[in-house]
C-alpha cells in the first residue's frame, strides 16, 4: 500500500529497499542560527566524505562542512572572519585539513590570501594570510598540486597582473609570483595542476590585442613555457575554467562575446606542451551565455555548466562532453533551484555531486534525462571552431608578502540536510502556477492525479530512487488513478507535465 510520509526522514542509503549506499540524494543544508549556506568549492576527502566551503565569508556563515557520502552532515564550522570567501581545500596525509580563501588585511579594506589549519574534525588549528604589499587582489580559485602543496591564483587591476603563490601543506609560504598584464579581467583567470607539482594558469590578457593565454610554472615558481591563442570568433575568448583531464590534455572553458559565433560559451583542448588539439563552441537557442565552469569525469568524458545571462530565471546549463567537443548528454537544469553550479565531485564518468552555489548538494546520474526538480530545456548547438598558438614570452616577477598570523574565532554550526523540492507524501512542492496535483489514494495501490485547471490533459513520467525512468505515459481527464501495483518496493518519484504547469513529488511502495 501506498501511504503518506515524511520525506525528510526517509534517507536514501542501505536501509531502503532496493537502494545501495549511493543513492542519489538532493538536500538544503541550513542552520538556523546563521545566514545559512553559499558554497563556492568542494573536494573528496580519502574516506570518500564530501568537503564543502563557503564562498561569501560572512560572519556566522559557514567556512566548511564535512558530509558523509549519503549527504548527511558530520560536523560544520562557521568564523567571523570577513572577506570574499574560500576557494580550495587541501586534505594532507595525517587527515588535516588545509582551507584557502581570502580575507581582509587588518585595518584594510585590501583583500589578502588565507590559509587555515583544522584538523580531520573540524577542530581548528592555525590561521596565516599574507600581504600582498600594495595590490588589492582579488582570489579566483585554489588547488591542491600533485605534490601535496595549495597553489592560489590572484589578480589585480592597478597595476594590471596575475599571480601565484604556493603553500606547503600547512599553509607556510614557498613562492609568489607576479605576472604583469597589459590590461587584467580580474574574473578571467583559472589554474589546473600538472606532472611532478607544477600548475598551468590559463587567463584573458585584456588589451590593444586581447588574448587567451597558458602559462605553465614549475613546482618552483619557474615558467616552463607560454603561449598565445587565437580561437574563431571569439574575440580570442574570456577564459572561465581549466581542467586537467590526463598529464597531457587539458581544456580551457571561455566565452565568445562577439564574432562569428556569438554569445556562445567555448571548450579548447589543448596538449600538455600548450598546442591546440581542437576548439568548441556552444550555443543556446534563445539566450546568451554568462559565465560558467567545467570539470573531468574520467573517461575521456566532461561535465560542462554554464548560465545563461538573460532570461527568468537565470537558467543553468549542464550537458556531459566527450574530447572530441561532441555533446552526450543535455542534462535538465533544477527548477526550484536556478543556480550556477559551484562545483562537481565525479563519482566516475557517469555519476557526480553536484555543488550549487545557494546552499545545495546532489548526487546525481549524468545519463538519464530527467529527476526530481527538473524541467527540460532547450538543448545546445555544438560547433567545431579553428584555433592557433603561437609561443611568447613576458616577464614575470617574485613577490615576498609579509606572513600575518592570526586568530579567529572558528565556532561550531549545527547544519541540517533537507530534502530539497520535497515535502510530506505526494504533493505538489514547486512554486509553480496551479496545475497538477498528484498524491496517493486511501486504501489502493494507485497514484491519484487532479488538475486545478485546464483540459485534463498531461504526460506522467515515474522514475526510480536511481534515477531510472520506469514509466511514461499519457493521461487524460480533470482526476485520473494510475495503477502501480507492478512496481517494486522502493521510493519513487512522479512528474506530471501538462497545460504549461508541472509538479513532483514522491511516494513509497511497500
Amino acid at each position: 500500500m501506498i501511504q503518506r510520509r515524511t520525506i525528510m526522514l526517509l534517507l536514501l542509503c542501505a536501509s531502503v529497499a532496493g537502494l545501495h549506499a549511493q543513492a542519489p540524494f538532493n538536500y538544503n543544508y541550513d542552520d538556523p542560527a546563521t545566514a545559512g549556506g553559499g558554497f563556492s568549492d568542494g573536494a573528496r576527502a580519502s574516506n570518500g566524505d564530501l568537503l564543502i566551503t563557503e564562498g561569501t565569508l560572512v560572519v556566522g556563515r559557514v567556512s566548511l562542512m564535512r558530509l558523509d557520502p549519503q549527504g548527511q552532515p558530520l560536523w560544520a564550522v562557521a568564523s567571523t572572519l570577513q572577506g570574499s570567501g574560500m576557494k580550495g581545500i587541501l586534505e594532507r596525509p595525517n587527515g588535516e585539513l588545509l582551507l584557502g580563501g581570502l580575507m581582509y588585511d587588518i585595518g584594510t579594506t585590501n583583500l589578502e590570501p588565507s590559509f587555515h589549519r583544522f584538523d580531520a574534525n573540524g577542530s581548528w588549528l592555525d590561521s596565516r594570510y599574507y600581504r600582498l604589499d600594495t595590490l588589492h587582489a582579488f582570489i579566483r580559485g585554489a588547488i591542491a598540486t600533485t605534490a601535496g602543496r595549495m597553489v592560489t591564483v590572484f589578480s589585480a587591476n592597478d597595476p594590471a597582473l596575475y599571480g601565484l603563490i604556493a603553500v606547503d601543506g600547512t599553509g607556510q609560504l614557498l613562492w609568489c609570483k607576479t605576472y604583469p598584464m597589459s590590461q587584467s579581467l580580474l574574473d578571467y583567470v583559472s589554474i589546473a595542476p600538472a606532472p611532478m607539482g607544477a600548475t598551468l594558469m590559463f587567463y584573458t590578457d585584456v588589451g590593444a590585442s586581447p588574448q587567451a593565454r597558458a602559462r605553465m610554472v614549475s613546482s618552483n615558481g619557474q615558467t616552463l613555457w607560454e603561449r598565445a591563442y587565437t580561437i574563431q570568433g571569439s574575440g580570442n575568448g574570456y577564459v572561465e575554467k581549466l581542467v586537467r583531464i590526463t598529464d597531457d590534455l587539458y581544456a580551457a572553458q571561455y566565452v565568445l562575446p562577439s564574432g562569428a559565433v556569438q554569445h556562445a560559451s567555448g571548450v579548447l583542448f589543448i596538449s600538455g606542451s600548450g598546442d591546440v588539439i581542437s576548439a568548441h563552441a556552444y550555443q543556446h537557442a534563445s539566450l546568451n551565455f554568462g559565465y560558467g565552469s567545467l570539470w573531468s569525469l574520467g573517461d575521456d568524458k566532461l561535465l560542462f555548466s554554464h548560465a545563461l545571462s538573460s532570461g527568468t530565471p537565470t537558467v543553468p546549463i549542464l550537458a556531459r562532453i566527450d574530447t572530441t567537443g561532441q555533446i552526450l548528454d543535455f542534462i535538465p537544469y533544477d527548477t526550484a533551484t536556478s543556480q550556477m553550479m559551484s562545483d562537481a565531485l565525479p563519482m566516475g564518468a557517469d555519476t557526480a555531486y553536484l555543488v550549487y552555489a545557494p546552499d545545495q548538494i546532489m548526487l546525481r546520474p549524468l545519463t538519464d534525462p530527467q529527476m526530481i526538480c527538473e524541467e527540460a530545456g532547450d538543448p545546445l548547438v555544438h560547433i567545431l571552431l579553428t584555433a592557433s598558438s603561437m609561443v611568447v614570452s613576458t616577464p614575470s616577477a617574485n613577490l615576498v608578502p609579509t606572513m600575518v598570523t592570526i586568530t579567529p574565532d572558528f565556532f561550531p554550526v549545527d547544519m541540517q540536510a533537507v530534502l530539497h523540492c520535497n515535502t510530506t507524501g505526494l504533493v505538489t512542492p514547486l512554486p509553480r502556477a496551479a496545475g497538477v496535483s498528484v498524491y496517493p489514494t486511501p486504501a489502493t495501490d494507485a497514484i491519484h492525479l487532479a488538475w486545478a485547471n485546464g483540459t485534463g490533459q498531461a504526460v506522467v513520467r515515474i522514475v526510480d530512487a536511481l534515477g531510472h525512468l520506469i514509466r511514461v505515459m499519457e493521461v487524460r481527464g480533470a482526476m485520473v488513478d494510475l495503477d502501480v501495483t507492478d512496481l517494486p518496493h522502493g521510493i519513487y518519484t512522479v512528474r506530471c507535465i501538462g497545460n504549461g504547469s508541472s509538479a513532483v513529488g514522491r511516494f513509497v511502495k511497500e
